[in-house]
């Protein structure tokens, strides 16, 4: 029986995933089927307790831990503030070294500015995950959390971390 072997080597994922949805799950999803190894960053690692960012690092981590286990490697991703340019790319792959030998592709939810962050010349590959598979707005789960309006919430994340995210947001909303 011939083994079926992955397309890539390793595929970098990047989101804040504050907090991580179905969305985000199927980009990581789409990752590890066509990635032998799948690189987790954590993007906006600092930042916390805003309205755009209410989860810390670790909370995020544990999200994606209690979906993936030990599928993914996860890691936290520092903002530079460098905007939509190849230096934020070039970031990115270095910080990527500090966990694996090299990227091989990136795989992203479709966004027009993801092309302006690989130079071409580096021979890596872009696949964008168009949005319209599973279309959800983290915007919206934040609002929804907000309203407290938890059938609507708790229908776009996964369900092993819904009881996880329930507990976290006791006594904060």
């Amino acid at each position: 029986m011939k083994r079926k072997t992955k397309e890539y080597e390793v595929g970098l994922v990047l989101g804040r995933f504050q907090p991580l949805h179905n969305g985000h799950v199927h980009v990581i999803e789409t990752a590890l089927k066509r990635c032998r190894t799948v690189l987790v960053f954590v993007g906006s690692a600092q930042a916390s307790g805003t309205p755009e960012n209410p989860f810390d690092y670790e909370t995020r981590k544990k999200f994606l831990e209690l979906v993936f286990g030990s599928k993914i490697i996860i890691a936290p991703l520092i903002d530079q503030g460098l905007g939509n340019v190849k230096a934020w790319g070039d970031f990115i792959l270095a910080e990527a070294k500090k966990y694996v030998p090299k990227v091989d592709c990136f795989v992203l939810g479709q966004e027009a500015k993801n092309s302006t962050w690989l130079d071409p010349k580096l021979g890596i590959d872009l696949i964008e995950v168009p949005r319209s598979e599973v279309p959800i707005s983290a915007t919206e789960i934040r609002q929804s959390i907000l309203e407290e309006n938890n059938d609507r919430w708790m229908e776009l994340i996964p369900k092993q971390m819904q009881e996880e995210l329930k507990k976290h947001l006791v006594g904060k909303i």
